[in-house]
Formats: C-alpha cells, sequence, structure tokens
C-alpha cells in the first residue's frame, strides 16, 4: 500500500518497479496497468477491480496480482498469478490472513503474510516451505531479484545469541514474540530451504531491507534511519556504513 500515494491520487493502492527497473506496475481502485519506462508509455492496463498488489515478473507477461476490496473477487487474502498476453489466470491461492507482500524471482515466489512467509517454486507453484515469523505487518522483507543465489531476507525473531548488538538475553524464537526486539535480519536461501546467515545489523528495529540485482549485497536500515549499512549477504564480518 502507498498512502502517500493515496494523498496525491486516491484511486492509487500500489506502485512498484519489476526487478530490473525497466517498467513500473500500478495498482488502482479499478484495476491496473503496466508502464514502461524507457520509451515512456503504458503497455497494459485491465480494470477488474481494486489491486493493492501487482507485482512483474521482470519484463515478462507473467503478473501477481492482489485485490483490496471486500468482493471475492478483490479479496486481500487471493493471490492470482495472470498472464497478461494470453489474458488467461494461471492459478489462484486462498491464504489465512490479507497478503501484505509479494516478492518473485525467475525461481520463486515468496507470499508475506503478518505472521507467516510461503515460499512456492514458480514453475510449478508447489509450496516449498512456510517461515513461521514474529509479527511483521509492514512486510518488512526483500528477495533478490537473482535466481542464484536466491536469497530472502527478513527481520529475525530474536537477537542472535552471540550478537553484539544485542544487550537482552538470548530467547527462544516464538511468532508471539514482537519483532522491536531485534534489528538481527536474517537471510533464508529459497532454493536449499536453509538459512545462511543471521545479520547483526542494528540495535533498533528494521525498517527497511533491500537485497542488489544480483544477491550478493544486502542493505538495512533501521527505525531510526540514521544509518544505512550495507553487507555482503554471505557475509557477517563485512560491511559499509552509507
Amino acid at each position: 500500500m502507498l498512502p502517500q500515494a493515496e494523498k496525491v491520487n486516491p484511486h492509487m493502492l500500489f506502485a512498484n518497479f519489476n526487478q530490473d527497473f525497466t517498467c513500473i506496475s500500478v495498482g488502482t481502485k479499478k484495476g491496473y496497468s503496466i508502464t514502461n519506462c524507457d520509451p515512456f508509455g503504458r503497455v497494459y492496463t485491465k480494470n477488474d477491480g481494486a489491486r493493492g498488489i501487482v507485482e512483474m515478473l521482470f519484463c515478462t507477461s507473467l503478473i501477481a496480482l492482489v485485490g483490496a476490496a471486500d468482493q471475492p473477487q478483490s479479496s486481500p487474502r487471493k493471490l492470482q498469478i495472470v498472464n497478461t498476453k494470453r489474458q488467461s489466470m494461471i492459478c489462484e491461492l486462498l491464504f489465512p490472513s490479507s497478503i501484505l507482500s509479494v516478492k518473485l524471482n525467475r525461481k520463486t515466489l515468496v507470499v508475506v503474510l503478518e505472521v507467516e512467509i510461503y515460499i512456492y517454486d514458480i514453475s510449478n507453484m508447489k509450496l516449498l516451505h512456510v517461515i513461521e515469523t514474529t509479527k511483521n505487518p509492514d512486510a518488512i522483507c526483500a528477495l533478490s531479484p537473482s535466481s542464484d543465489p536466491s536469497y530472502l531476507a527478513y527481520p529475525s525473531p530474536v537477537p542472535s545469541p552471540t550478537s553484539p548488538l544485542s544487550t537482552a538475553p538470548a530467547k527462544t524464537p516464538s511468532p508471539a514474540a514482537d519483532a522491536s526486539q531485534t534489528g538481527d535480519v536474517l537471510i533464508f536461501d529459497t532454493r536449499n530451504l536453509s538459512v545462511v546467515n543471521v545479520v547483526q545489523a542494528h540495535k533498533t528495529p528494521i525498517h527497511l531491507l533491500a537485497i542488489n540485482s544480483t544477491g550478493t549485497m544486502l542493505a538495512t536500515c533501521s527505525d531510526k534511519g540514521t544509518v544505512i549499512r550495507e553487507r555482503h549477504a554471505g557475509c557477517q564480518d563485512s560491511f559499509y556504513y552509507v
């Protein structure tokens, strides 16, 4: 959702670049559209109900859609994968709570709920893994545009036991725990379905995460917003201050 965008355009609910920043997808209270960046121009529009999330897979015709209305066809709990070129529905998935974010690369599709992350094989939409998380109402996470490596980053449930940034004793991770307890970031390999790193990022809660196009660097920002840190995704010891 884009609350600031709604102040400018009350009909706009979502806007985002695709993975290589060549297109922009926009969701509105009426439907969605795809705009090419260079040369600039709208290439696709469909008015089929409110769309709260519209995510592209690079410049392909595959689009992930999530509704933003009370009607069943536009439910925020329903994920639709569509092919805009063929004007066809590939699949529909219904989740137990509202979908807050959808991330894609060429191998993986990730669906973020408030306390769960679902990981799918994008080639056949087979569910590979479900991660239980602490409450994450802002859907703070990042998926590498690269599919090799394919890394998912999200706030760690509790500070890692060895974190020098943690002043509280280590606790057993629990979905009921408050995500504000930690400034650590967990990096998960979506191909091997395993944790590869816990990054000791900040003393305060994570606010934003981003992974570069090759999946080798992670940028983190805390809710204080005074320091942005960049790190090698596979190495805890290397980081840069911005």
